[in-house]
């Protein structure tokens, strides 16, 4: 009988939509990995969708939007895609500047595990090692 209730209560909330409350993770994150004796990366995520990435080695903060499907962070910004690099009069492929933290293409992925953010890559696999932990 216990196990004909569970069974109901979660088809009823997978129906209804019940989903990931996007507004816990606003916040600030930070790196584990440490890039010229600071945080490899720190990402705030604002409200209405807006994220800012402040990168040990870039001076500019890097903007865009983010939404969560699922179990997964989703972040695009103008800088991560290649054609805005390409259009930079300075570029050059072999000595292009990184502006992502992810191996994704054109877009940062994110595994939400907890308070962790764990990097996912173009094969969808994640790091374990390199991840993004909310401090604020």
């Amino acid at each position: 009988m216990k196990s004909n209730i569970a069974l109901l209560t979660a088809t009823f909330l997978l129906s209804t939509g019940c989903a990931i409350n996007p507004t816990k993770f606003l916040g600030t994150y930070q790196s584990t990995c440490v890039l010229y004796s600071k945080s490899a990366l720190i990402m705030k995520l604002n409200t209405s969708e807006k994220f800012e990435y402040y990168m040990a080695y870039v001076d500019d903060s890097i903007t865009g939007t983010w939404e969560i499907k699922e179990k997964t962070l989703i972040l695009q910004s103008d800088y991560f895609s290649v054609k805005y690099v390409e259009n930079d009069a300075s570029y050059d492929p072999e000595n292009r500047p990184i502006f992502k933290f992810t191996g994704a293409k054109d877009m940062d992925l994110y595994l939400i595990k907890g308070r962790k953010l764990l990097p996912i890559d173009n094969e969808g696999g994640y790091t374990k090692s390199c991840y993004l932990v909310k401090v604020r």
